[in-house]
């Protein structure tokens, strides 16, 4: 029996979500009203006690500066045990507010102006951005596409990790967009270059703690061997809240983090707000039983997105993720059907359907004909987009 109701539907409409704005809506798709299914938030509660503690300190009318809460390192350091088996010695982890944050003062750290930053793409967009405005170069190592899932093109990473001129692997671990949860043993052979080549490794492990039951995520940093590594973590994406900019970054090798941390002090960002800690020490402590049954949840919501597809929909095809509650969808089959001169899907969607997804595009051009769904989502709302997408699509196929 469930304990969670993820059934339960809350009005996000006049909350200040950028996922609900209906002027962004409107941009992104032509639709003001289009149902949202593209950024990566969720449309659930968090869980209960994460509500609960924030309401509670907010009871008190006084919201002055926080100390640094050395209870929250250790609660993390145990939740990397309970959730990923790995103890990892308290010194070697940092608060940070926000991963992108950590992940910028870290290329700062770890790299120097003009030098080439691998990145495995279709790539979260934001990547690219935090590399080029640091005076650094993306360098592309793309995945290779078999059947309805990616893999890693070693062959190609090994040619770029051989360049001196590129210091740095930024690992997105488990990976957005694909989905793919990395193996120990593609993990092992990123070290084993890394090593070689003396090229560290920055992972953005944010999905991590949503990996499905049924594969095992390994932490970057907990195989690194003698290789430069910083992994960072956050509560943000698997308790859903994304609007708190907590994360912690694990940096093995006491220079390299005595330099991170100098960097963040440095640009005043090695405090926290007032209220980010509270929402993730109440999430590490009492969220793991919301986070089993989310989990299954979120398996329930893309098995039916994936069987529709191919019982209802066989123009596109869901690249089964293995991991969080986005995935990929390939649309170059319907690609052809839809009219001149906008043969953009994600306008179709929206116009024809009313659903909003994510640009595949937005996440370079080795993303084009995809969009990216999310699916964190009540079933409910979920099957009646599908059921619109389907008419519309079908609606097409009569057209042609």
């Amino acid at each position: 029996m469930n304990t969670y109701n993820f059934d339960e539907i809350t009005d996000r409409k006049h909350s200040d979500s950028v996922k609900w704005n209906t002027s962004v809506i409107a941009a992104l798709g032509g639709n003001r009203d289009a149902e949202p299914f593209w950024v990566a938030d969720m449309e659930f509660n968090p869980p209960p006690a994460v509500t609960e503690a924030l309401k509670n300190r907010v009871l008190h009318p006084i919201l002055g500066y926080p100390a640094d809460s050395k209870r929250l390192v250790e609660v993390f350091s145990s939740w990397l045990i309970k959730r990923h088996n790995w103890r990892v010695p308290k010194q070697d982890i940092t608060f940070t507010p926000g991963i992108l944050t950590g992940i910028a003062s870290a290329i700062r750290v770890l790299s120097k102006e003009g030098e080439g930053i691998i990145v495995q793409t279709p790539s979260y967009n934001p990547f690219y951005t935090v590399i080029e405005k640091s005076g650094r170069t993306v360098v592309r190592n793309p995945l290779l596409q078999k059947e309805n899932s990616f893999s890693i093109d070693f062959n190609n990473l090994e040619k770029s990790l051989a360049d001196p001129a590129n210091t740095i692997l930024l690992l997105c671990s488990p990976h957005n967009p694909a989905g793919r949860v990395w193996t120990y043993s593609e993990l092992q052979k990123i070290v084993t270059l890394c090593e070689t080549y003396k090229v560290a490794v920055i992972a953005d492990e944010i999905h991590a703690d949503l990996a499905y039951p049924e594969v095992v995520h390994t932490p970057f940093s907990s195989i690194a061997g003698n290789s430069i590594s910083v992994t960072f973590m956050a509560p943000t994406k698997t308790f859903n809240i994304a609007g708190e900019k907590a994360a912690f970054s694990i940096i093995p090798d006491p220079v390299i983090r005595d330099q991170y941390k100098t960097f963040l002090e440095s640009m005043s960002l090695a405090h926290s707000t007032i209220f980010a800690p509270i929402a993730a020490i109440a999430a590490y402590e009492h969220g793991y039983p919301w986070l089993v049954e989310l989990l299954a949840y979120l398996h329930k919501n893309m098995e039916l997105v994936d069987a529709y597809f191919k019982n209802n929909i066989p123009e596109l095809e869901l690249i089964t993720p293995e991991a969080s509650f986005i995935a990929f969808i390939n649309c170059k089959k319907l690609i052809p059907l839809l009219p001149e001169p906008d043969k953009n899907p994600i306008t179709f969607f929206s116009k024809e359907a009313g659903v909003l997804f994510h640009d595949g595009s937005w996440f370079g051009p080795e993303g084009e004909g995809f969009v990216r769904i999310n699916f964190g989502t009540q079933t409910t709302a979920l099957q009646n987009a599908l059921e619109r997408i389907k008419g519309a699509v079908w609606k097409l196929r009569e057209k042609t």
